[in-house]
């Protein structure tokens, strides 16, 4: 029995090893940059601007109707300031996510990958097989849009929502008793 608790033991560490990205050491650190900067990933902070802002635009476009393109570009710009102030903490984010993700031998392999032809190929393409990835899902999801409505609504029927019903209003709260002395509260 004691064999056995010892072998599991030895396991679980091994694996615990294995499993588990090492720590992030100032070298690392230096490597994942490396790694950020050879795949453009260090444009990151630019990016999630752009995204937020064009969220951002478009809710309050959905609310309001009145957002023109100037003010557009000038929330657009707003955010592209402010990422870029804090850029510097969202890249030590995603530091840290390389670090518990990729071991350092890991990260050396995908750098020495990434200076190859292949891996220069792959860097500068992504972007586009991205687009036509997302495009194609998009495309698929729209020529389902039927199937996808009809599915989801009775699954939600299921739980007790029915989308084909009207939402019926919510109830008032109830007003507060008068005082005893029939002075209001």
């Amino acid at each position: 029995m004691r064999e056995l608790s010892v072998a599991l033991i030895f396991a679980a560490l091994v694996f615990a090893g294995v499993a588990r990205a090492d720590e992030l050491t100032p070298a690392k650190r230096t490597d994942i940059r490396n790694l950020i900067q050879l795949t453009g990933s260090n444009t990151l902070p630019v990016q999630f601007a752009d995204m937020t802002s064009v969220q951002i635009v478009q809710q309050i476009q959905n609310q309001r109707g009145d957002m023109n393109q100037q003010a557009a570009k000038g929330v657009q710009q707003e955010l592209q300031s402010l990422f870029k102030e804090n850029g510097s903490l969202i890249m030590e984010q995603v530091e840290s996510i390389y670090a518990s993700k990729f071991t350092d031998t890991e990260i050396k392999e995908l750098i020495t990958f990434f200076k190859t032809p292949v891996g220069q190929k792959f860097v500068s393409t992504m972007p586009v097989v991205n687009r036509e990835t997302l495009q194609a899902g998009q495309a698929w999801a729209q020529s389902q849009k039927a199937t996808i409505e009809s599915r989801v609504k009775a699954r939600l029927k299921k739980d007790g929502i029915d989308l084909d019903k009207p939402l019926a209003p919510k109830a008032a709260s109830p007003a507060s008793p008068p005082a005893p002395n029939g002075e209001k509260k």
